[in-house]
């Protein structure tokens, strides 16, 4: 997170990154103030306003948010959940409850907001896309080749990716197409990394995105920077420690010869790829993979980027 970094104490930012990854593990579960600021290793007396400096919204705003785009993500990637099943997995108690707070953020209901996503979606499907299914003869998962006006030879496999600790840096706000902001965080990242020795040849450079950019606002946008690191490297000052869980993952490698082609590619793979596949994301967030030798000879960066999925 690096809002503020020269005002607000890293021991502080590193505290509440602690909590919001406390709150994204358990949203489906009844939140209680005293376990979040546990989590943080603030007291309860003080949390509410640390928080609330450092992330400009109370804790009770910041959850509800949270929820309803959570909410709205799964009413747009997954068609297949009723809207009581949503409803349950963001931490909901019915139905009508989530209607109720959904038409507060969005202005209308969650059906009609999913009608009109579809109707989206059927717009874009004008593009010339092919699927064709080969079944690897060890595991028997699918490497789907699609073949799209973005790739003419895009290639997506199935693979289960181990869990991951990683270390990470958070930054909160706009990203879009702004390569220097993505500069300054891997070079933190790796200023904090290089003389500590966990840079390798084998080392994996993860971004991850915790919200819809389509959906949350563009100012509280959360984005991790992470690095792979062993379970007991210590993290210090705006370096902090997550787990990520492991699972099933459509798997895209990209060359990427201009920022706006990262959003193109995402875009392809959700709103085309993804409704024709088979497949549904799973509830955990998406990310990009960089190896440690990320560049090819002509300068390109390569990226695979990574959907957590089920099979419908």
């Amino acid at each position: 997170m690096t809002k503020e970094k020269n005002i607000i104490p890293n021991q502080y930012i590193n505290k509440i990154n602690l909590a919001i990854d406390y709150i994204e593990i358990n949203i489906k579960n009844k939140l209680k103030l005293e376990d979040i600021a546990k989590a943080s290793g603030f007291s309860s007396f003080h949390f509410h306003r640390i928080f609330k400096s450092i992330m400009n919204e109370n804790l009770n705003q910041f959850i509800r948010r949270i929820r309803i785009e959570k909410v709205a993500s799964m009413i747009f990637t997954n068609p297949s959940y009723t809207i009581t099943e949503i409803a349950f997995k963001n931490g909901f108690s019915s139905s009508q409850a989530l209607s109720k707070e959904f038409k507060l953020f969005f202005k209308v209901t969650p059906t009609e907001y999913r009608n009109s996503k579809i109707h989206h979606i059927k717009s874009n499907k004008g593009k010339d896309y092919i699927l064709d299914f080969h079944y690897n003869e060890n595991n028997s998962r699918p490497t789907i080749y699609y073949k799209s006006l973005i790739n003419k030879n895009m290639k997506v496999e199935i693979k289960t990716l181990p869990d991951m600790t990683l270390a990470y840096i958070r930054h909160v706000g706009p990203y879009k197409n702004n390569p220097n902001l993505f500069e300054e965080l891997f070079s933190m990242l790796c200023n904090w990394a290089g003389p500590r020795n966990l840079i390798t040849k084998d080392s994996k450079f993860l971004c991850i995105y915790h919200d819809g950019p389509d959906i949350a606002d563009e100012s509280k946008l959360r984005l991790d920077v992470c690095l792979n690191i062993s379970d007991n490297t210590e993290t210090s000052g705006e370096i902090n420690k997550q787990e990520i869980k492991g699972g099933e993952y459509a798997i895209t490698r990209f060359i990427i010869k201009d920022p706006k082609e990262y959003e193109e590619n995402w875009n392809e793979l959700y709103l085309n790829w993804l409704p024709q596949s088979g497949y549904q994301p799973e509830d955990k967030p998406p990310f990009e993979i960089y190896s440690s030798e990320c560049k090819n000879e002509n300068g390109e960066m390569i990226v695979d980027i990574c959907i957590p999925v089920k099979k419908k």
